[in-house]
């Protein structure tokens, strides 16, 4: 489901960055909504990175 995750960030404003496979994806954002108010994604392709929000 994931193949990587870093927890970054201080204090109460910590992040965790995931690195999940597009089929993965949807799945991990429902559980990630569980336990936090904001989940963004962000995508890198050939064209470079791309980011969204998907809350």
């Amino acid at each position: 489901m994931v193949l990587g995750a870093k927890i970054t960030g201080a204090g109460g404003g910590g992040s965790i960055i995931a690195l999940v496979t597009n089929e993965n994806k949807e799945k991990v954002f429902k559980k990630l909504k569980e336990v936090s108010k904001e989940v963004y994604f962000i995508k890198i392709d050939f064209h470079g990175v791309k980011s969204g929000k998907l809350s």
